[in-house]
Formats: structure tokens, sequence, C-alpha cells
């Protein structure tokens, strides 16, 4: 698998796209409303729990690279300066920027447009890198799958973009599920860009209701764990 990364110093940026917490957990916000959070379940396995909020949609920003996310890659150019405009996107940090050319491992936690974000949650084992969508599957457009298809056949590899915290569980997809939808189909390993925030701000056991909701089935869950195992 193709592989590099570099770090990147953010001083100055939009702040539309917050990802925090650490190996035990890991919540993202866009645009200031939370997104998903995604904790470990401490029953004596890795699995891992995720409970939605809503959903992304980040074309409109990042308009300008859909010129090089759909596969112009220059292999020998800094990844930052080829993908900056979703860079610039983050809050300020301190981030490490990985390319995988070709996924080997990749599992996908997906969710379609009935999913109850005031009830539901996935309850799942981590297998390799495991790509969470908040994107529902069932809106995305089937023509623009097709497209991406179509180029993956030809020899393309469309690039998703997916952000990260140290020694987390999974990476939540920012941009590229019609792209990932497409891979899938042409059973062809994806490629993807991961932003992984180093320096992201610890959750505190109140975290659940803040970003979920307290009503949530898995509010009180989520507090005691945190609380014993990760406090």
């Amino acid at each position: 698998m193709g592989e590099h990364a570099e770090i990147v110093d953010l001083t100055a940026s939009r702040s539309l796209i917050d990802v925090r917490g650490g190996g035990f957990d890991l919540a993202l916000v866009v645009g200031g409303q939370p997104i998903a959070l995604n904790w470990s379940d401490c029953e004596g396995s890795v699995a891992q729990y995720l409970a939605r909020a809503g959903r992304t949609d980040c074309e409109s920003e990042l308009r300008s690279l859909r010129h090089t996310l759909a596969g112009h890659w220059l292999p020998e150019a800094p990844i930052s300066s080829q993908i900056y405009p979703f860079i610039e996107l983050m809050v300020p940090g301190r981030y490490e920027i990985r390319y995988v050319e070709s996924c080997s491992d990749c599992s996908y936690i997906e969710f379609d447009s009935s999913w109850d974000f005031d009830a539901k949650y996935d309850h799942y084992y981590p297998v390799g890198s495991t790509l969470v969508l908040t994107q529902a599957t069932d809106s995305l457009s089937q023509s623009q799958v097709t497209h991406y298809l179509e180029r993956i056949r030809s020899g393309y590899r469309p690039i998703a973009l997916t952000v990260a915290v140290p020694g987390g569980w999974c990476d939540f997809v920012l941009d590229g599920h019609h792209k990932l939808q497409a891979y899938k189909m042409a059973r062809v390993r994806p490629t993807f860009v991961s932003v992984c925030r180093l320096d992201s701000p610890y959750l505190n056991a109140e975290s659940f209701d803040k970003w979920i909701g307290a009503n949530h089935p898995l509010a009180s869950h989520y507090r005691k764990v945190k609380t014993k195992y990760d406090a």
C-alpha cells in the first residue's frame, strides 16, 4: 500500500471542521453542528459504539478541488499543497496529513435516510481502516457513482477525504462518498487522504449530552464508561 505523510501547523483557517478526542473517543463537528461521536464500548473487546447527530455536505466548499480529487494527483508534490482548500476548513491546530494510495483493509460504517438520530446507533468491531460515512447512502447520485465507477475502471484513482485523531478507531469521511461507493462496486482498493488532528481537545463525560443529546439511549453508557475508563 503506497502511503506517505507530512505535518502541517495550521494557524489561520475557516474553522468549519472540528474533530476532537483521542484513542477512547472521537467527535466530529461541522459548521458548529455535531455530526457523530464514536467511542469504545469497554465490554472486553475492541468493539465500538457510534451515535450520529446529523449529516455532512462540504461540496460547495471543496469545489476548487474537484479536478485533483477526481484522480489527477501529483505524487511528487506535497500533499498539503494539493488539498489545501480542505485543510483550511479545519480549526487551527497541528495535523498529520496521510496519503493512502491503495487501502487494502477498508471497512465502511454506513447509514441511510431513515436513520433516527435521536435513537439509533451502530455497534461494530473495527476491521482494518474503518471509514465512517457521514452522508446517507441512499441520498447519493447514482449517475455520479457511475461516473466514478467508469473512471476507476479506466485506471483513475479518485480521492476521498477523511478526518481522524491519534489512536482513534475510525476515520470520518468528509468528502468522497460517491467515490467510495464506486470503489466498492468495482472491488478496487480505495484511495484517500486522512487529516489527523494531533492536538485534538480531550472530551469529557458530558460530551455526549452536548454533541448527541442527553435523551439518547446510549447517553448514560457513554458517561459511565468515560468516567470509569477514560477519566
